[in-house]
C-alpha cells in the first residue's frame, strides 16, 4: 500500500510502541496567515478606487454598482438589452451571468442597507463614505469567502507543501509551508486592483485555483464543475480553459489501469456535468434566442479594442512598430489578440501556485506583472498604495525567502557555509576562460570568478532598476507633448520584453529540461517491508536533539524480505567475514543510544552547552555514515540510495538507508543550527535528480520512544 499518514501512525504505534505527544501545529499559523491577508486588503480599501469623483463614467466602481441597479430593477430578459432603462453605453453589464447573479445578490443587499444606492436612475454616480464602505465590504467578504480559502485548501492539500516541514527562527515559529501560503496572499497584484482599483477577480480566479487543487487530488468532476462557474463569472477565463479541457481529456485515455469502458463512462461523467452546470446557469437566458444573443455579443465587446489603459503590453508594443489598427478592424484584432485589460493576473495566479517551485523566477515575473499595470493604477490615483505594496513585496519574500538566489544546478549545488572549500577546489579545477577575448567570454568570465548567482543578480536587480526608474518617471517627469503617453508606453515595452522571455524560460523549464528517465523515477513505491516503513526512521529521546530528518523516496521499487534472504545466504557463506560486520552495526546503534541518552541526562541537569551538542551531533553523523558503509558491504544498498548518501556528505551531513533497504527511504540528519536555504539547496538538487525529499521534525515534539 501507498504511505499515508494514518499508516504510518498505525505503525509507529503497534510495531514500535511509540506515542505521538504532538501533532502538526499549523493550524493556528494558517488563522494568523488568514487574518492578517485581510488587513493588508483592508488597509488599500483607504486608497482611491476606479473613477472616484471622475464624471460622467465614475469607473470601474460605478459599473459594479450600476450592475447591482440594473439587476435589481429589470427583469432577467433586460439585462444585456440596450433600452431606456438599460443604455449600455452607461457601464452595460458585459461579464457572464454568475457575475449578474452575484450582483442581483449584492442588490438586495443593497436595497436592504439603503435603497437609494440601486435606485433607478437616480443612483448614478454616488459615492457617499457610506457607500463605499458598503462596496470596499462586499468584495473583502468574497475575498474571505473564496479567494483565501481556495488559496488555502491548495497549499494544504498539496503534498509537496504538506511536507515542506522546515522550521525558521521568528516570532510566529512560521514554518517553510505557512511561508508558502502567506507568499501567495500578499501579492500584491490582485488586491490592489480588487481592493484598491475596485472589481471582483478573487472570485473568478477563486473558483480557478478551487478547480485546480481539485484536478491535482484527480477529483475531475468537481473540478470541472468549479472551472464551469469561473468560467460563467468572468469569461476571461478562456485563457485557462485549454489546459483544463486537455488535461482532462489525457486521463480520460485508456491505460494499463483504465479499461475503455471506464475511460469512456468518466468522459461522459465529466462532459455532462459540464453541459447540465452550463444549462443551469444559462436557462433564463436560453428561453429567447433574442436574449441569448443579446448576451452573447454583450459578452465579447470587440468595438471596445485591445489597448484599453496599456496594459495589453504584446500588442501594445507590437502597435509601436507595426500599426495593427491601421491594417485590421477590431473585430479581426479581437480574434488575434484576445486580450484583456487585466489580462495579466491570469499569468500571475498560476505562478503563485508554482512559486514553490521555482522561487526567483516566479518572484521576479510577479513584481513585473505588478509593475506592469502601474499606468491603471496612477490614473485611479493608486500611486502611493502601488509603491508601498510593491516594497512590503519585495521586502517580505526576500525576508521569507532567504535562498532566494541559490541555484541548484550541478557545478552550484554547494551554497552555504558548509561548501566553501568545496566550492573554492571547484574554482581552481575549473578550466578558465581566455580572458583575452573580453567580449566573447565576458559571460563565462563572470560565471569563473563570481559564480552564476552574481549573474542572475545582476539581471534581477538591474531589471528591479528599471521598474524603479520607470516608475518615478512616470509620477515626476512631464512627457512630451506629441507623446503624452510615453511613459505608459515605456512601460508595456520594459513589460513586454520580460513576460516574453518568461514564456521562452518556463517553456524551456517546461519541455527541455524534462527527464527521459523521469516518468520511470515516478513509479509509486509501496511498503513491502515487515518494519517500520521507514517514514519516521530517527527516534530522538532528547529535547535537545531536535534536529530535522531530510527523508528521501529513491523510487526504486525493493523488497526487504528479498534483501534479508540475499543477506542471510550471503552470512551462510561467509561466516568469519559477516559476522564481525553485523556486530559492528549492532554496536553502532548502542553507541547512538548511549549519546542520546547521556545528553537526556544531561539536559535535566541543564549543564550542556552548544559545543558539546554540537560534538554529539557530530558523533552521531560519524556513525550514521559508518553505519551505511557496513550495509553497502552487505549488498543491502542501491545506487539510488549511494547517491542520496554522497549528496548529502558533500553539504557535510550524515545518511543512510532505511527499512533494511526496502523502505524506500533514506534520511539526512540535519544539525538544529543548520541554515534554511542551505536545506532548501539540498533539497532541490535531490528533487531536480528525481528524488522525493520530504522534511519532518523529530524529537520531543514528535515521537517518543517507549522502553
Amino acid at each position: 500500500m501507498p504511505y499515508t499518514e494514518e499508516y504510518i501512525k498505525h505503525k509507529l504505534t503497534t510495531k514500535l510502541n511509540a506515542s505521538h505527544v504532538k501533532m502538526l501545529r499549523g493550524s493556528m499559523q494558517v488563522v494568523l496567515i488568514f487574518i492578517f491577508a485581510l488587513i493588508l486588503r483592508w488597509c488599500v480599501t483607504y486608497h482611491s478606487h476606479s473613477g472616484q469623483e471622475k464624471p460622467p463614467m465614475y469607473g470601474d466602481y460605478e459599473a459594479q454598482r450600476h450592475w447591482q441597479e440594473i439587476t435589481l430593477n429589470l427583469p432577467i430578459q433586460k439585462w444585456y438589452v440596450n433600452m431606456t432603462d438599460n443604455d449600455l453605453e452607461y457601464w452595460g453589464l458585459d461579464y457572464p451571468p454568475l457575475t449578474a447573479y452575484h450582483s442581483l445578490l449584492l442588490g438586495y443587499i443593497a436595497n436592504a442597507t439603503n435603497p437609494s444606492y440601486v435606485k433607478l436612475h437616480k443612483s448614478r454616480g454616488i459615492s457617499s463614505p457610506d457607500h463605499k464602505y458598503f462596496m470596499r465590504i462586499t468584495v473583502l467578504c468574497s475575498d474571505a469567502m473564496i479567494f483565501l480559502p481556495t488559496m488555502i485548501w491548495y497549499f494544504m492539500s498539496m503534498q509537496t507543501i504538506k511536507t515542506a516541514q522546515a522550521e525558521y527562527n521568528n516570532l510566529f515559529s512560521f514554518e517553510k509551508k505557512n511561508f508558502i501560503l502567506l507568499s501567495a496572499l500578499i501579492y500584491p497584484g490582485i488586491i490592489l486592483i480588487d481592493h484598491g482599483h475596485f472589481q471582483y477577480n478573487c472570485i473568478s480566479l477563486g473558483f480557478f485555483i478551487a478547480a485546480v487543487t481539485a484536478i491535482l487530488n484527480d477529483s475531475f468532476v468537481s473540478s470541472s464543475f468549479l472551472f464551469v462557474l469561473a468560467l460563467n463569472y468572468k469569461q476571461m477565463e478562456l485563457y485557462h480553459s485549454l489546459p483544463f479541457f486537455f488535461y482532462i481529456l489525457g486521463k480520460c485515455r485508456i491505460s494499463k489501469t483504465k479499461s475503455l469502458l471506464l475511460s469512456v463512462y468518466m468522459l461522459i461523467y465529466v462532459s455532462l456535468v459540464v453541459v447540465i452546470t452550463f444549462t443551469i446557469i444559462w436557462l433564463p437566458f436560453l428561453k429567447d434566442w433574442n436574449t441569448f444573443l443579446h448576451t452573447i455579443l454583450r459578452l465579447f465587446p470587440f468595438s471596445r479594442g485591445v489597448f484599453e489603459d496599456k496594459v495589453a503590453n504584446v500588442w501594445c508594443t507590437i502597435n509601436v512598430l507595426y500599426k495593427l489598427r491601421n491594417i485590421f478592424t477590431n473585430e479581426q484584432l479581437a480574434q488575434i489578440c484576445l486580450v484583456h485589460e487585466k489580462s495579466i493576473l491570469l499569468v500571475a495566479i498560476p505562478v503563485l501556485l508554482h512559486f514553490h517551485n521555482d522561487p526567483l523566477a516566479c518572484f521576479w515575473l510577479l513584481l513585473i506583472s505588478h509593475f506592469s499595470m502601474l499606468p491603471l493604477y496612477i490614473k485611479d490615483n493608486l500611486y502611493l498604495a502601488y509603491f508601498a505594496t510593491i516594497i512590503f513585496y519585495f521586502v517580505s519574500i526576500t525576508w521569507m525567502w532567504s535562498d532566494l538566489f541559490v541555484y541548484t544546478n550541478e557545478s552550484d549545488k554547494c551554497e552555504g557555509k558548509l561548501c566553501k572549500a568545496k566550492l573554492n577546489n571547484q574554482k581552481t579545477s575549473k578550466y578558465k576562460p581566455n580572458s583575452n577575448k573580453f567580449f566573447c567570454n565576458f559571460v563565462s568570465n563572470l560565471e569563473y570568478y563570481y559564480g552564476y548567482n552574481f549573474i542572475i543578480k545582476i539581471l534581477f536587480y538591474n531589471s528591479l532598476l528599471g521598474i524603479l526608474i520607470l516608475s518615478i518617471c512616470i509620477r515626476c517627469l512631464k512627457p512630451p507633448a506629441k507623446y503624452p503617453d510615453l511613459f505608459a508606453l515605456l512601460i508595456s515595452i520594459y513589460s513586454c520584453i520580460h513576460f516574453f522571455i518568461f514564456f521562452l524560460y518556463f517553456c524551456y523549464k517546461q519541455f527541455i529540461l524534462i527527464d527521459d528517465n523521469f516518468a520511470t523515477k515516478l513509479k509509486e513505491v509501496t511498503d513491502q517491508s515487515d518494519g517500520c516503513g521507514a517514514k519516521f526512521s530517527v527516534v530522538v529521546i532528547s529535547d535537545i536533539f531536535e534536529g530535522k530528518p531530510l527523508l528521501q523516496r529513491h523510487r526504486v521499487q525493493r523488497s526487504t524480505k528479498t534483501i534479508i534472504d540475499k543477506t542471510t545466504k550471503l552470512k551462510c557463506m561467509y561466516p568469519t567475514v559477516i559476522d564481525p560486520i553485523m556486530n559492528s552495526i549492532d554496536n553502532i546503534s548502542k553507541e547512538a543510544l548511549k549519546i542520546l541518552k547521556q545528553d537526556t541526562n544531561q539536559t535535566q541537569n541543564d549543564s550542556k552547552g552548544k559545543c558539546e551538542e554540537y560534538e554529539e551531533y557530530n558523533q552521531l553523523m560519524m556513525l550514521i555514515n559508518i553505519n551505511q558503509s557496513l550495509l553497502a558491504a552487505l549488498q543491502t544498498s542501491h545506487s539510488s540510495l549511494d547517491r542520496i548518501c554522497a549528496e548529502a556528505q558533500n553539504y557535510g551531513f550524515a545518511a543512510k538507508l532505511t527499512g533494511a533497504g526496502g523502505g524506500g527511504h533514506a534520511f539526512v540528519l540535519l544539525p538544529p543550527d543548520t541554515q534554511p536555504e542551505i536545506i532548501s539547496s539540498i533539497s532541490r538538487k535531490l528533487i531536480a535528480d528525481g528524488y522525493c525529499v520530504t522534511l519532518t521534525s523529530l524529537g520531543g515534539t514528535g515521537v517518543l520512544i517507549d522502553e
